[in-house]
């Protein structure tokens, strides 16, 4: 099975968002920006909501390397992604780009969502 791809562009460089099944779990990578790495990797599983069980919604554990934030986009897309495909998903996020402000971040952690 081919992975499906989406693509999202910021300040010129692409934001890759790649996903995979493996059986009836997802694997996913979200990398872009000037120096696509790994910085984050999340593992999330459906359950029901706190807040109304019949609703599903998920929850994480996250694995961070010293000094990244990639948490952020990464962890809000595999818990939603858990959530809508009643699946387990892991994610590897590694997204970099120099000199971001607090809206720059709020704008990447948007197109990822």
């Amino acid at each position: 099975m081919e992975p499906l791809r989406l693509q999202r562009e910021f300040r010129g460089a692409p934001i890759e968002a790649r996903a995979l099944r493996a059986g009836e779990d997802l694997w996913v990578t979200l990398t872009g920006g000037s120096r696509p790495h790994i910085g984050s990797l999340i593992l999330a599983s459906p359950r029901p909501s706190l807040r109304d069980p019949s609703q599903t919604s998920a929850t994480s554990s996250v694995l961070n390397r010293p000094g990244h934030m990639d948490e952020r986009p990464g962890r809000a897309l595999a818990e939603r992604l858990a959530a809508a495909l009643g699946c387990h998903v892991a994610l590897a996020c590694g997204i970099h780009y120099d000199g971001l402000d607090a809206p720059a971040i709020a704008r990447i952690e948007a197109l990822c969502a």
